[in-house]
C-alpha cells in the first residue's frame, strides 16, 4: 500500500501522538469493570502510528 502524505500532515499527526501519549495515565479508573483500562486503547493507536512511522523512514 502506497499512502501520500504532505509533510503538514506527517506533522500533525506526530504531534496528536505526542499530545494523546503525553496524556497516558492522567485520566480514567483503571479498575472500571465497564471500560477497563482506557490507556490501552490509545497504546495501541500510539504504538500504530510509531511502527507506520518507522516503516516509512521517519522517526517515531
Amino acid at each position: 500500500m502506497k499512502v501520500e502524505i504532505t509533510m503538514a500532515q506527517l506533522q500533525s499527526i506526530k504531534k496528536m501522538k505526542d499530545d494523546i501519549e503525553a496524556m497516558l495515565g492522567g485520566g480514567g479508573d483503571v479498575d472500571d469493570p465497564i471500560n477497563g483500562d482506557p490507556d490501552k486503547h490509545w497504546i495501541r493507536h500510539i504504538r500504530n502510528i510509531n511502527n507506520f512511522l518507522k516503516k516509512n523512514g521517519y522517526k517515531p
